[in-house]
């Protein structure tokens, strides 16, 4: 139940051990068109679908490194961890990097937001759907409207969201929004992709610099996306039959069914861990009400703060029970526990050996917390 890369469910281990196809093959080629269709309904887009032959961060500098030209203005909204990325690639490739202030523990206002965008006239906006460090999840759907009435680009990192979580790339205005496979697609690490509007390929084709990349350039990749698709390189062949069989039973299940599940898995856990007497990290007034409009808590992570060091539970707790979860990252490694609900894991029995597991490690480990009624509640 760690924050990613996630457990593979057995149909996706099933593909992982089939005989290797030819990077040509008919049947392959035929197997990656129908990924990109089957990304395009989980996108909710209308554009360009990509599949990167590497990890997330791949796709990230892909989809800044082929928008930002040198001098651009490009305004990142600090929310963590991971947006401190967004802007150091943005800087990499010659971009004026503006950044927030920082919004770790709430959302940016979209007053703030627009304050920032009139004052420095980005062409480039990036922001994080949820930072899986601290587990908040940023507005996005606003954002990126109010970003567009600027004339704005927006690149959406959905690493962390996409297939457990809606992503509404047309209905949002979100011009790229890339992910990994290995979270709620429960892929193994070696695959990302990415959703390409028409505004932003035309600002990729209409560049004036050349893209100083070649791997990730969408120039290069633009071959694996047409009606006779061909590799441009090696692609991990079993990785693309894996996303197959898990996008697959994605839209098998429903959507809306698959967002429910995360829905309620999320707020079985943040409603344990705040009976048991501990603190969300972030400061959310509607926790643990997942289902609320307002709450700005991810619901494919539980995020909250421990008296004891991170890793001595994560430890404890694996090798007492054999229950995997995160402890926090950089400055929060040691103050803030992580459990990922994603994908195939986000289910009842695996929710509830984890939250039960957690409490008896901490319990193991000398802190006194409302046991018995945080586990009366779960049972």
């Amino acid at each position: 139940m760690s924050v990613g890369p996630t457990e593979c469910p057995p149909y996706v281990l099933k593909e992982m051990s089939r005989p290797i196809y030819d990077l040509r093959d008919r049947d392959l080629i035929e197997i990656h068109l129908e990924n990109l269709e089957l990304l395009r309904r989980i996108f909710h887009s209308s554009g360009k679908i990509m599949v990167f032959a590497s990890s997330s961060f791949s796709a990230m500098e892909a989809a800044i490194a082929n928008l930002v030209e040198p001098g651009d203005p490009v305004l990142v909204i600090n929310s963590g961890f991971f947006s401190g990325f967004m802007a150091e690639m943005a800087q990499i490739h010659g971009g004026r990097v503006f950044l927030t202030p920082s919004f770790e523990e709430q959302p940016i206002t979209l007053d703030a937001f627009e304050n920032a965008l009139s004052e420095c006239d980005a062409k480039v906006v990036c922001m994080v759907h949820n930072e899986t460090g601290t587990g908040l999840r940023t507005p996005i759907e606003r954002l990126c409207l109010l970003a567009h009435s600027y004339d704005a680009l927006t690149v959406v990192d959905v690493v962390s969201t996409l297939g457990g979580m809606r992503v509404d790339v047309d209905g949002w205005r979100i011009d790229v929004a890339f992910a990994g496979c290995q979270k709620c697609l429960n892929v193994p690490p070696t695959l990302s992709v990415a959703s390409i509007s028409e505004r932003a390929w035309q600002s990729f084709e209409n560049r004036k610099n050349p893209v100083k990349l070649w791997y990730l350039n969408f120039k290069t990749l633009k071959m694996a996306i047409g009606e006779k698709p061909i590799f441009p390189y090696t692609f991990p062949i079993h990785s693309i039959l894996a996303l197959n069989a898990s996008l697959k039973h994605l839209l098998a299940e429903g959507l809306e069914n698959v967002y429910e599940r995360h829905k309620r898995e999320s707020t079985v856990a943040k409603r344990f861990v705040r009976e048991l007497g501990l603190s969300m990290h972030n400061r959310c007034e509607a926790c643990p009400g997942c289902e609320n409009e307002e709450a700005y808590c991810a619901l494919t992570v539980t995020a909250f703060k421990t008296p004891i060091q991170a890793m001595k539970v994560v430890e404890k707790m694996e090798h007492d029970h054999g229950v995997r979860i995160s402890a926090g990252l950089r400055e929060h490694q040691e103050d803030v526990l992580r459990i990922g609900h994603m994908g195939w894991q986000a289910q009842p029995p695996f929710t509830k050996a984890t939250l039960t597991s957690l409490a008896s490690t901490l319990k193991n480990l000398g802190l006194k917390l409302n046991y018995e009624e945080a586990l009366a509640g779960l049972l």
